[in-house]
């Protein structure tokens, strides 16, 4: 099985790199939001930060979550950080969590690189992009949105304008439509 999991971070690898080289000229991968339809339940995570915290999706239940998967050797991954670090920072108040896994490499490989990188929201490392598979990650940079009950909401594949005025009405969305239906 580890040889497939090793299989599989280099395809995903390799994905990432044709995602840059197929992209528009500028480098930039197209859009990517989508909504999800039906709403399906999220995978589990299971994966411990840069502190060794380990987080469960559980840990997030009642909250909108998005989880971003990247990689320190993706550039598209790297040159969406400032404005998803932005977006995280903004919307942390409006009940909306942003945690990054790191496909594909080991803590010490994620520890040195951000140490000299500036974003604060949880690095969580999938060494064996278990979780990678488990949340059928094709492409880097890939994230989702959980909604409060624990369900795949949005998916993003590619570099994202994480400043964009629609992902944050919908992220907010989710966070308020969690609330109503609260008992």
């Amino acid at each position: 099985m580890k040889s497939s999991r090793g299989l599989h971070a280099a395809l995903l690898g390799l994905g990432a790199v044709l995602l840059t080289l197929v992209v528009s000229p500028t480098g930039s991968a197209p859009l990517g939001l989508r909504e999800i339809q039906p709403r399906t339940p999220a995978p589990e995570l299971g994966l411990v930060d840069l502190s060794g915290r380990t987080h469960e999706l559980d840990d997030y239940r009642g909250q909108v979550l998005v989880v971003s998967f990247w990689a320190t050797w993706c550039s598209p991954c790297i040159k969406e950080l400032p404005a998803l670090t932005r977006t995280a920072d903004e919307l942390l108040p409006s009940g909306v969590h942003v945690i990054t896994i790191a496909m594909g490499q080991s803590v010490d490989e994620v520890r040195e690189f951000v140490a000299e990188q500036n974003f604060p929201m949880a690095k969580l490392v999938d060494p064996e992009a278990d979780a990678a598979e488990r949340w059928r990650v094709q492409a880097l940079p890939t994230a989702y949105v959980v909604d409060p009950q624990g369900r795949l909401a949005l998916r993003i594949v590619g570099n994202y304008d994480w400043d964009d005025a629609e992902f944050r009405e919908k992220a907010v969305a989710l966070f308020a439509e969690g609330r109503a239906k609260r008992p």
